[in-house]
C-alpha cells in the first residue's frame, strides 16, 4: 500500500482563498507576541505585585516567598538604594550587597531587603564608578528566591545604573 500526503495548499477539499492565507505565520507572530510581552521585565506599573512588594512596610512577609516563588527566574526593574556592602568572605574582589526599594535614607526602609551574594563589580554591569552605601540606583535583576529565615530576598543582578 503507497500512502501519500498531501500539502494544505493542494487539498481540494480546501477553498481557494484559504490555500494561499497564512495561518499559521499569524499564530507565530501572536505566540512571539505574547512571549515578548510575557518576559518584559517586570516594573510598578506592569505588575501589581512587585508594586505591592516595593511598598510592603513589613521586613519579612509572605508574600516575598510566594513573589520568589512565582516570578523565578523573571527579571524585575525597580529604582533603588545600595543600603550595605561587604566582601563576600575572604575576598577582595567579591561582594555581598544589600539594596532595598527608593531612595537611601538610613533610618527607614520600605519593602524586602534584596541580596546581591558574592559578586565583583563588573557583575553589576554599572555605569558608576563605584558601588557603594548611599547611592541611589536602578536596579534590574533577576528573581532568585527569598528566605523566610533571614528574611533576604536574593536577586542576581543584570545592572545597577546611577540615577
Amino acid at each position: 500500500i503507497i500512502t501519500y500526503h498531501m500539502k494544505e495548499e493542494d487539498d481540494p477539499s480546501k477553498p481557494e482563498e484559504s490555500k494561499n492565507s497564512e495561518p499559521t505565520n499569524n499564530k507565530t507572530t501572536e505566540k512571539s507576541d505574547s512571549k515578548e510581552t510575557s518576559l518584559e521585565n517586570l516594573t510598578v506599573d506592569n505588575c501589581p505585585e512587585l508594586a505591592s512588594m516595593l511598598s510592603n512596610k513589613a521586613e519579612i512577609d509572605e508574600s516575598y516567598s510566594s513573589f520568589a516563588t512565582k516570578y523565578k527566574g523573571r527579571i524585575i526593574e525597580f529604582d533603588g538604594r545600595i543600603d550595605y556592602c561587604a566582601k563576600h568572605e575572604n575576598y577582595n574582589t567579591r561582594f555581598d550587597y544589600l539594596v532595598s526599594s527608593g531612595d537611601y535614607n538610613p533610618d527607614h526602609q520600605v519593602g524586602p531587603s534584596f541580596k546581591f551574594e558574592d559578586v565583583n563589580y563588573y557583575d553589576l554591569n554599572t555605569d558608576l564608578d563605584t558601588v557603594s552605601v548611599g547611592l541611589n540606583v536602578h536596579i534590574v535583576a533577576e528573581v532568585r528566591s527569598f528566605d523566610s529565615n533571614s528574611g533576604l530576598f536574593y536577586l542576581e543582578p543584570v545592572s545597577v545604573t546611577g540615577r
